[in-house]
Parts: C-alpha cells; sequence; structure tokens
C-alpha cells in the first residue's frame, strides 16, 4: 500500500500544453535590485504640503505607527469605531471616529504617548458595522442593475457615495438605492475604474471549471465559480496560492490567450486561500463545466467515472452554502463534488468538517473541510487547485457552492493518490466575502455567499 502525504499538496499542473519561445526579463542584481536610499515619502510629504524635511519625516515615522490606533480602537469598541483618518492642513492630526459620547479616556490611555498628542477624536452618528450593512444593501441594488459604479462609505461627512458614469445612469442609480438610505447618499457622475485585459475577441468566456493557463497556453490551475465584485464587475475565483499571475483563458477559436487583468482580492494564509479577476468582455455566469469518465491528465490509465452523468456539460449554481459556526453546515459525511481541470468532475464525503495545517509552500492554513471516500479512481490531482467545489448534482444538474479547492494528497512520490482513503480539502465559499463584498452568480441571481 502506498504512504499517502501528510502535509496537503497545492496542486499545480507542470506539463507545457503550448510552450512558446520567449524572452525572459534580466535576473536581478546588487545593482538592479536596489534604491537610492532616499525615503520618498518625506519628499513627497514635504513638497505636497510645503513643509519642512523635518516636519515631514516626523509625520512619515507617526503615519507607519497608525495600525496601533486602529487596532485600540476597534478592540475597544468593534461596535461603535466609525473610522479613522489624516489631516495634513491647516495642522496635522489623526482623527477617530466613534458613536455615543464616552469621553474614550480608557482608549486614548492605551495609545503610545507618541502618537497620542496627534489623535483627536470625534462623535459619529455611523459606525463602521452599521455602515458595512448599509453598503451591502446598496451594492446588492446596483449590482442588480449590472451598472458599472463604484460605492463607498465616507466616515468624515457620514454619508455614502455612489459613482457612476453618466446621468442616465446616475437617474438609474437613484431610483435603486433603497428608500431608508437615500438621503445618506450621494450619486455623482465621474470616471469609473476600467480594466485592461488583453486580447478579448467576440464569443471569448470563463466558466467555473475551465483550465487556468499561462502566458504560453500551459495550464496550471482550475477556474471557480464566478461572481461579481464590489466595482460591480464580473469576475471569477481561483486558488490564492496558483503561481500563474495574471492568469490566461485559451480564447473561443483556440489560436489566441486572453489575460485577465490582476486580482481585485487575494487572500492566502490561515482561513483563507483565495483570489478573484475580473473578466469584463468575456461572457460568464452560473454554469461550472464538468467533465465525466475523464483520462487523468499525464496519467491516461486511471480514469474517473461519476455514474449516470454525460460525459461533459454544465451544471448550473442555484445556491451557496453560508457561514456557520465551525463550519458546522459541511457536516462529517455530507456528499460533496469537484470540476477539475486535471481529474475532472469527481465526488467524495465531508470527513473532517474543520482541518488545519501547513501546506507544502510552509504556509499555514485553518479549518478547512476535508473530502475523501471517493468511488473515483483519483479523487483530485495537481492542476484542480482553484476549482469549485459542489453539492452533488441533482437531476437537472443544479448544484450549490461549498467551496474553492486548496489541495489534496498524493502517495509517496507525488503521483497520484489512488483510492477511497485519498483526500482534497478546500475552503467554505462564505470566506470570499469576509472582507470585501463579492456575490455569487447563481440561478437566483446574485447571492451573498
Amino acid at each position: 500500500m502506498r504512504t499517502l502525504l501528510t502535509v496537503i499538496s497545492a496542486l499545480l499542473c507542470t506539463t507545457p500544453l503550448a510552450a512558446q519561445e520567449m524572452k525572459a526579463p534580466p535576473l536581478p542584481t546588487p545593482q538592479n535590485s536596489k534604491g537610492s536610499g532616499k525615503d520618498l515619502q518625506v519628499e513627497y510629504l514635504a513638497q505636497q504640503y510645503g513643509i519642512s524635511a523635518a516636519e515631514a519625516a516626523e509625520r512619515v515615522d507617526v503615519l507607519r505607527d497608525v495600525q496601533q490606533i486602529v487596532d485600540v480602537a476597534v478592540a475597544s469598541d468593534p461596535d461603535g469605531f466609525a473610522g479613522l483618518w489624516v489631516e495634513h492642513t491647516p495642522t496635522f492630526k489623526i482623527i477617530v471616529a466613534f458613536t455615543g459620547q464616552d469621553e474614550r479616556k480608557a482608549f486614548l490611555d492605551q495609545i503610545p504617548a507618541k502618537l497620542r498628542r496627534y489623535v483627536q477624536l470625534r462623535n459619529a452618528t455611523k459606525s463602521l458595522a452599521a455602515a458595512q450593512q448599509d453598503l451591502d444593501a446598496i451594492l446588492k441594488a446596483i449590482t442588480a442593475a449590472k451598472l458599472p459604479f463604484e460605492t463607498y462609505f465616507e466616515p468624515r461627512s457620514q454619508n455614502y457615495v455612489v459613482t457612476v458614469k453618466d446621468q442616465a445612469a446616475a437617474q438609474t442609480a437613484r431610483g435603486l438605492i433603497p428608500p431608508t438610505l437615500r438621503s445618506a447618499v450621494k450619486v455623482e457622475v465621474g470616471p469609473i475604474l476600467q480594466t485592461f485585459q488583453t486580447n478579448v475577441r467576440p464569443g471569448d468566456a470563463v466558466y467555473g471549471g475551465w483550465e487556468l493557463v499561462d502566458s504560453t497556453g500551459r495550464a496550471t490551475c482550475s477556474y471557480g465559480f464566478a461572481g461579481r465584485d464590489s466595482n460591480g464587475r464580473d469576475s471569477i475565483l481561483t486558488a490564492a496560492h496558483c503561481r500563474t499571475n495574471p492568469p490566461y483563458v485559451v480564447g473561443s477559436d483556440g489560436s489566441h490567450l486572453v489575460q485577465l487583468p490582476a486580482a481585485t482580492e487575494t487572500r492566502y494564509g490561515d482561513l483563507y486561500d483565495f483570489r478573484y479577476h475580473p473578466v469584463v468582455g468575456l461572457s460568464t455566469g452560473y454554469w461550472v463545466y464538468f467533465q465525466n469518465s475523464k483520462a487523468v491528465t499525464d496519467y491516461p490509465s486511471y480514469v474517473n467515472t461519476v455514474p449516470g452523468f454525460y460525459g461533459d456539460g454544465y451544471f448550473t449554481t442555484r445556491g451557496t452554502l453560508k457561514q456557520s459556526s465551525y463550519n458546522s453546515n459541511h457536516y462529517i459525511g455530507m456528499p460533496v463534488c469537484k470540476s477539475g481541470m486535471t481529474t475532472g468532475f469527481t465526488c467524495g464525503t465531508v470527513q473532517s468538517s474543520s482541518v488545519s495545517g501547513t501546506d507544502d509552500r510552509g504556509v499555514s492554513y485553518s479549518s478547512f473541510v476535508k473530502v475523501s471516500g471517493s468511488s473515483q479512481q483519483v479523487i483530485a490531482f495537481g492542476g484542480d487547485s482553484g476549482a469549485p467545489v459542489f453539492s452533488y448534482p441533482n437531476g437537472s444538474y443544479e448544484i450549490v457552492a461549498y467551496g474553492i479547492l486548496k489541495g489534496g494528497s498524493t502517495d509517496a512520490y507525488g503521483r497520484p493518490c489512488t483510492g477511497s482513503a485519498c483526500s482534497f480539502s478546500y475552503m467554505p465559499i462564505d470566506r470570499v466575502n469576509d472582507r470585501v463584498p463579492f456575490l455569487i452568480h447563481t440561478t437566483q441571481g446574485l447571492l451573498v455567499p
């Protein structure tokens, strides 16, 4: 019996598919990797605000420690903290806002003396926690109309700002904002963030389960679920540990590659292993591609078949699994499937609702979900990283989004692990929404995971 690796393996494929000869950049040297030695931030502040170099240096020293103030503020009153901002004119100060009338003496006493002299307190009517709930409502309302826009909370004015590209869009946006928030929302016309994708042609697309390739066309990982980011742009998920960045997708005619823009959000380590890239200009949506009866890439003697399903096709995402304490809704024994570019469509059951450790990059992970017990020969292997993980499809080929595949087991020689004891682990899907709002494309519309 083969010995399974106890360290989780980041699933990356290294077999070239369409390698092209390219000129490499110069290698780093002591000469080309060393800066001038000047603190350019000091120079910038001195020029920007007409202050001396000494004054600018003092401000820079303070600004580099502002995170300490944020940490103390959040810890002292997580529900009442209403924001922090810095003002340079007419005098330099750090404004910290809270809701309520408390004098905040305990908060001020915890701030180092060199920072405290610059801190000024301000009362606010809306905390950041409450503002985030309002922003979620605004985002959901406007995103449904597929308007390009940006929105944020302005803590100084205690108002929300929505920016759209023209007056017609502004009128539409005003009508979409929840009535209870309209008096606090400023809708303005202005520039909207634009993405710059390479080589997009009519008919190009990207969907969950598709191959993520590098600039030579070499497949390295898999694309996960499609969704929409906080700027209202369609985006595609994958694993953050995938080294191909920026990623590419093969164009519709098979003769060109489309480069995706830089990731909007990337989180890797502890509870997370995901990133997502805008796909403006490409077709995408709630479909997840699968290949059944697929020979494992580079190991054609292993063929994975889930009985009763077509040889290939698409599943439709009808919902997402929500957050739960201790991943309790990813219960032991729950049927789980995935669709990756190397091993195709495979299924198993949850072995552990919360598995933690360190992966083969030396990066710790915490509270992932482990799946084993597959009837397919190889449940997962190199290149499946980033793949969508979902419920066992129903008869209508509908699925519920469960997570993003992180890695799995191999044999002692790094080859595919075969048999029901083999496993893969995934990050629960709700975590893509922990810090920045992200909605998942489903047949029910855009849903918060």
